[in-house]
């Protein structure tokens, strides 16, 4: 499956351009000398596309560029290094450079699709969406068949938060390619961010019925059974993909996940401490146990977790919110049986967790919603306490 990103942003293929410098056939105008000499000034110019691509391969941009840009100066109309410049200044974040190659080769070969591609997903890089649909419609114009031209549009019109008409793009490329199965994949990326799950899972069905193996649209499907409440369904997807990578510690936390969502602690418990095995330094791999502890209110084996979790990651804010979670419920707890000086010691100690991750724009707004919970019943269990004393 092609990544949008790559097919916006990145449009210069090896492969194209490996089949641009065959050099085309000379025809006869100006006498014998004059087609040799063109036949030799484009061969010298491709030599130099050719170690371009050398370059381009082992990801040494300056040096391909710099090829490219000598083909350039010896054939002013090669294609093959007009695009590869216009690609190669994209990866070195050369905008500027980037949109006037790719204009270039839009004025030198009108109907360049990759050159309409190209511009269009720089355009799009910088949040110029206006400027991309009209490049891309453009690019329509002259070729109506290539998809990816609807594929641009459809998602300029996504960051321009136009859901109804991106909707109505991406219904249209599929009308005209309906066999273009990466289209589709990013059309139940848009439909899964709308949550229109079964929309979205007949597109990624049709992926796997062409290539069962593709073990991306299988996660997504079984992301989207789980939503769908079907877990035989989602259990039968993820364990195809685990056949295929059994050390996939995200799948084993899904299945995780799906079982803790179902209260099957156990199974949750297995596949999660299976992934702790598997990855026994990766923090976020064993904050799902601690979640399990804590949802179990197995407080202790909780704390344990999260102090493993904190060695090997020291200021690491999701086990600080876990351990605000965890001290929340001791506290809630302890207020409900009336140990209010428990409740409030532990109303403390959740919020000195929740104030440390108070900053991070990951975990703000959760973070003010837990202090401000925590506060009222720090000051409810002040309350009490002050009355149990004789008011004191």
């Amino acid at each position: 499956m092609r990544n949008i990103i790559y097919v916006l942003f990145s449009v210069f293929l090896i492969g194209v351009i490996f089949n641009m410098c065959v050099p085309a056939p000379t025809v006869e105008k100006e006498g014998t000398g004059k087609i040799e000499k063109d036949s030799l000034k484009r061969r010298k110019a491709l030599e130099y596309v050719s170690i371009a691509v050398e370059y381009y391969r082992r990801k040494n941009y300056e040096r391909a560029l710099e090829n490219f840009l000598e083909a350039i100066k010896i054939d002013s109309t090669l294609y093959a290094a007009i695009i590869g410049a216009a690609r190669t200044y994209q990866d070195l974040r050369d905008i500027s450079n980037a949109e006037d190659m790719y204009r270039r080769a839009i004025e030198l070969h009108p109907d360049s699709v990759s050159g309409y591609l190209g511009l269009g997903g720089v355009y799009l890089a910088i949040g110029k969406c206006d400027s991309a649909i009209l490049i891309y419609e453009e690019g329509l114009k002259h070729d109506s068949t290539e998809t990816d031209f609807y594929l641009g549009i459809a998602k300029a019109y996504e960051r321009m938060e136009k859901k109804y008409k991106a909707d109505s793009i991406y219904k249209k490329g599929i009308q005209v390619n309906p066999d273009d199965l990466a289209l589709r994949n990013h059309y139940a990326d848009f439909l899964l961010k709308q949550k229109r799950y079964k929309e979205a899972l007949e597109n990624l069905l049709l992926i796997i019925e062409r290539y069962p193996e593709d073990i991306i649209a299988r996660e997504k499907i079984a992301d989207i059974y789980v939503e769908l409440k079907n877990y035989k369904k989602a259990k039968e997807h993820y364990e195809f993909i685990l056949s295929k990578k059994p050390d996939d510690t995200d799948i084993l936390v899904k299945l995780g996940e799906m079982y803790l969502r179902r209260r099957n602690y156990k199974k949750a418990k297995a596949y999660f401490i299976k992934a702790v095995e598997i990855k026994p330094h990766d923090p976020a791999v064993r904050l799902h146990l601690a979640d399990l502890y804590i949802t179990t209110r197995s407080f202790g084996k909780a704390d344990s977790v999260l102090k493993e979790i904190l060695q090997i990651q020291k200021d690491y804010p999701p086990a600080f919110a876990l351990y605000g979670e965890l001290y929340t419920q001791k506290a809630v707890y302890a207020a409900k049986i009336k140990k209010w000086k428990e409740g409030k010691r532990y109303c403390e100690i959740a919020l000195s967790y929740f104030y440390k991750i108070k900053g991070d724009p990951n975990f703000s707004s959760y973070a003010n919603k837990k202090i401000e919970y925590l506060t009222k019943l720090k000051k409810r269990c002040e309350k009490e306490i002050w009355f149990k004393e004789g008011g004191k």
